[in-house]
């Protein structure tokens, strides 16, 4: 059994919880962001080995990210991190000297590729190199703190083999993120497929769910408990899988060991048996 503690500010919580009430709104449940990112594995499917392998989900929003460390069953690790997509534009305004709204139209223009229309003048492409080094140095301060995570949980948890890592949001588009996370982590890096979530095949996949996916892993709270059956049996069917290939192995073990006590019988009863000659001098 595991008994998983969360806390949160008072003043946080109650400030959320008034704007929903004076919005008319009802408020089903407050919970943490992991629970989103575990429903959206749970909706994605657990019958492929794939599924039950460890992986590390990070949200990337543009004001903070969202951390954690499952294998689409149980939750291992989680953390939130206040570093996320505004971080650039706050970055390029500070070191370019740029306005937000300059800042904003540098960052965009830098994001647009390829370029119909290439810029040719001089203090543009200037703002632009100083734009393009600003992005490699917060993508990778972003990275080294989510290798961080990855590092203390190594460290302090057995067997812990992380598989890949799976981003959304919308400040995971960006590539420069992308890149400096397979740089740190050495891990295979890709965006978290959501056409599997969506449960109706007629539905066309849309780019703009994986910035939608934590409202989607919330939404999943109404199919909570068929998500919570279908891992409980894929956990059954792993248990059962597990406990059949032991009992394999100890079968093929004994055969063996049988084997080799016969051989060894057959041994001493061919070193220790007179042969007839022998008797025939007696």
């Amino acid at each position: 059994a595991r008994l998983f503690l969360v806390a949160a500010k008072r003043g946080v919580v109650d400030t959320y919880v008034t704007a929903a009430r004076e919005a008319g709104f009802t408020i089903a449940a407050i919970e943490p962001i992991a629970w989103g990112l575990r429903r959206l594995l749970l909706a994605r499917g657990l019958g492929d080995a794939e599924a039950r392998a460890l992986r590390f989900v990070t949200h990337i929003g543009m004001a903070a990210s969202s951390m954690a460390i499952t294998d689409g069953i149980r939750i291992d690790f989680t953390r939130d991190i206040f570093l996320g997509g505004d971080l650039f534009v706050e970055r390029i305004a500070r070191d370019c000297s740029l306005s937000p709204a300059d800042a904003r139209a540098a960052f965009d223009r830098h994001r647009a590729a390829p370029k119909d229309d290439p810029v040719t003048d001089a203090a543009t492409l200037a703002t632009d190199a100083a734009v393009a080094r600003v992005v490699a140095q917060v993508a990778d301060a972003i990275a080294s703190e989510l290798q961080r995570s990855m590092d203390f949980y190594s460290a302090t948890t057995i067997d812990a083999a992380i598989a890949s890592v799976d981003l959304l949001g919308p400040g995971a588009h960006i590539p420069e993120i992308q890149r400096a996370i397979a740089e740190r982590s050495k891990l295979s890096v890709r965006m978290l497929d959501l056409d599997r979530v969506l449960f109706d095949p007629g539905v066309p996949s849309a780019p703009v769910l994986g910035d939608a996916a934590l409202a989607i892993g919330f939404a999943l709270r109404n199919d909570w408990d068929a998500l919570e059956n279908r891992a409980r049996g894929t956990m059954r069917r792993a248990h059962t899988e597990s406990c059949e290939a032991h009992a394999n192995v100890v079968a093929l073990g004994r055969m063996r060991q049988r084997r080799a006590e016969r051989a060894t019988q057959d041994v001493r009863v061919r070193r220790y048996t007179p042969s007839t000659r022998a008797l025939a001098r007696c």
